[in-house]
This record gives C-alpha cells, sequence and structure tokens, in this order.
C-alpha cells in the first residue's frame, strides 16, 4: 500500500467503509478488505482524588479533545470532593507535548485573566498573541504543577502559562526546553 492511499484512508471520516485492495507481489495475488474506520479516542486526561480534598490531574499529551477532557475531569472530581477540594495537583511529567491550540484552550479552561502565549515570526514580530477568557473551572485554588526532563513543547507552554501568570506552582526537574513551535502547511501537489 503505497503512503497516498494510507493518507487518504486515514483522512476518512469516522463510521465510513474503506474497500482496501492488498496485491502480494511476491505471489502475483490480489485480495480485498472492507474496513469501517471508526474514530480512535487517546484518553489523554486522567484524575483521581488524594485524601479526599486534593484533585490529581495527569495530562499525557496535548490533543484537539485535551481541553474537552480536562473541563470533564475537573467537574468529575469537583464533584466527587462534595465541593470540598483545596487544590490541585497537574501532572505534566513525560508530556510530550503535542497541539499547540489544545494547551492554550487549556491553561484558558484554569486562568481567569492574562497572556497565555505570544507567538513571535521568525523575524521577533509577533505573530498570535493568546490571551485567556473570563472564567476558571479550577475555582482559583491553588495548583501545583509537575515537570520533568521529558516534559516538554505544548507541556512547556502550558506550565510556562500559568507560572508567568502567577496560576500555578512547578515542581520538578527542568523541562526539555523547547521554545519553539512547528506547524504543518500543504504544499503544492497534494504534500
Amino acid at each position: 500500500i503505497r503512503d497516498r492511499y494510507i493518507q487518504d484512508v486515514l483522512s476518512i471520516p469516522s463510521g465510513q467503509a474503506v474497500k482496501l485492495d492488498i496485491f502480494h507481489v511476491n505471489r502475483d495475488a490480489k485480495s480485498s478488505l472492507i474496513l469501517k474506520t471508526k474514530r480512535a479516542l487517546i484518553k489523554t486526561v486522567t484524575g483521581r482524588l488524594i485524601e479526599k480534598h486534593i484533585g490529581y490531574t495527569r495530562i499525557s499529551s496535548f490533543l484537539p479533545q485535551t481541553p474537552i477532557d480536562l473541563r470533564k475531569v475537573i467537574e468529575d472530581l469537583e464533584h466527587q470532593a462534595e465541593g470540598k477540594l483545596q487544590g490541585w495537583i497537574i501532572d505534566l511529567r513525560d508530556n510530550p507535548g503535542g497541539d499547540l491550540q489544545a494547551a492554550v484552550d487549556s491553561v484558558d479552561l484554569i486562568m481567569d485573566s492574562g497572556i497565555i502565549t505570544t507567538i513571535l515570526d521568525g523575524e521577533g514580530k509577533i505573530h498570535n498573541l493568546y490571551y485567556a477568557s473570563s472564567g476558571d473551572a479550577a475555582r482559583g485554588l491553588p495548583i501545583v504543577l509537575l515537570i520533568n526532563p521529558e516534559t516538554a513543547s505544548a507541556a512547556e507552554l502550558f506550565a510556562a502559562a500559568l507560572q508567568d501568570n502567577k496560576r500555578a506552582l512547578i515542581l520538578g526537574n527542568p523541562s526539555f526546553g523547547k521554545d519553539t513551535i512547528q506547524t504543518t502547511h500543504a504544499a503544492n501537489g497534494g504534500g
């Protein structure tokens, strides 16, 4: 199967059927498979209560669904604690980063105001400036962020935004230190 066809299959919406024709070069034979596409949900946010009053949340990476999952975990733990939470631990250890917008939206959930991040172009000019909107799903409770040398990229942005805005205290070892982001752009000819 050529890469081009794999990309086409991966971009088919969930729930649709796809027929794959497989050509066996060594046997000069062909077989077909009918596959039904399904959205793979990777759970990036988990949580639990520690001693009934501390919300522990682990974010393993930042994918588009992460802000939605984070809000749900916060709400679930608030409910379990019957509104008696005293603070949050957010664990970003071994988080390699991921989607920039997911990290920005996740920060926005727990920051009531302030600059989340500034993105500069190659010449040092402001390309994007992200501000927090009002509303703090964590209700202003203290937050401790756990990081380690494998905390990188969008996870570092998440941690830096909360630290710079005095919304969280960071504990752990220095993070990876990635200070750049990359984006993908379609090339002419479908590349």
